[in-house]
């Protein structure tokens, strides 16, 4: 089994992506993993700590955006993203 050293996962998500035509990083997962919590009123303080950030300040600065959309908005660029990567 190979080590995880530096973002072997990361890399190897990539690889495997774009090798099946889907435009997307692994940190892009986390990423929504992240704000689809909060969008879902997921205790801030939990998801921070979930992650391993540092701050809650960290955490909302970085996710919040998605807080103020409206679910509508969420789902039509979620949506898009998934038919574009259905195309390739």
């Amino acid at each position: 089994m190979k080590s995880h050293h530096g973002d072997y996962v990361g890399e190897h998500f990539l690889r495997r992506s774009q090798k099946v035509g889907i435009k997307i990083r692994f940190h892009d997962l986390r990423h929504t993993h992240i704000s689809l919590c909060l969008k879902n009123k997921l205790p801030i303080e939990y998801v921070g700590k979930r992650v391993g950030h540092k701050s809650i300040t960290m955490t909302w600065d970085t996710h919040s955006h998605w807080i103020n959309d409206d679910d509508d908005n969420m789902m039509e660029v979620f949506n898009r993203q998934h038919y574009e990567n259905k195309r390739l």
